[in-house]
């Protein structure tokens, strides 16, 4: 099975942090990622696409984890909360 993986940065890296909560640094990760997604499979665009309009209200979740331990999620969970993130913990069991 073909399959990708794109990591543009980790949110336990204070650097990274700070480039990922830049909507032009994501921009730039989005349009490399199209690139080249068109470039391996040879893909052209549409004459008639037309751009997605931008939606700043947009909001995306993200999930860092499984844990064996809760001690290393109650971890993570307060190192994003010192960066201003609103997280929380949940239980899948």
């Amino acid at each position: 099975m073909t399959a990708i993986l794109v990591e543009c940065g980790f949110m336990t890296n204070k650097a990274d942090l700070k480039l990922l909560r830049s909507n032009v640094y994501r921009k730039t990760c989005a349009e490399a990622i199209v690139k080249g997604l068109r470039e391996q499979f040879g893909l052209n665009l549409k004459a008639s696409a037309t751009p997605v309009p931008s939606q700043t209200a947009a909001q995306y979740k993200v999930v860092a984890g499984p844990f064996q331990e809760k001690a290393t999620a109650d971890k993570l969970l307060t190192k994003l909360k010192e960066e201003g993130f609103p997280v929380s913990i949940v239980s899948e069991r």
